[in-house]
């Protein structure tokens, strides 16, 4: 779909996805859908926390554990494909 449309589908969306309890703090979402030749994100992370692989066409993959919500790769990222989200009084909070 995203390559007919531009849109992902839902399970592209949700495979994304932070795990609840993990929002706790603030987390980096990446919502990168296509395998392009793009590092920044993983070259920037302080604590490697996004991994890109051997492979710089491969999309970023993020360990929500190591992850402390700097928003470092926010302000990398030339596709403007990441935020950082937490939830503060069941309600979701974006930067």
């Amino acid at each position: 779909m995203l390559h007919k449309t531009g849109v992902p589908t839902i399970e592209q969306v949700k495979e994304n996805f932070v795990d609840k309890s993990q929002l706790i703090k603030p987390k980096a979402m990446i919502e990168c859908y296509e395998e392009i030749p793009c590092n920044p994100c993983s070259t920037c992370c302080p604590v490697h926390a996004i991994t890109i692989g051997e492979d710089i066409n491969q999309r970023p993959i993020l360990d929500a554990s190591l992850c402390t919500g700097c928003g470092i790769c926010v302000y990398n990222c030339p596709g403007l494909a990441i935020m950082v989200v937490q939830i503060k009084n069941d309600k979701a909070w974006f930067k």
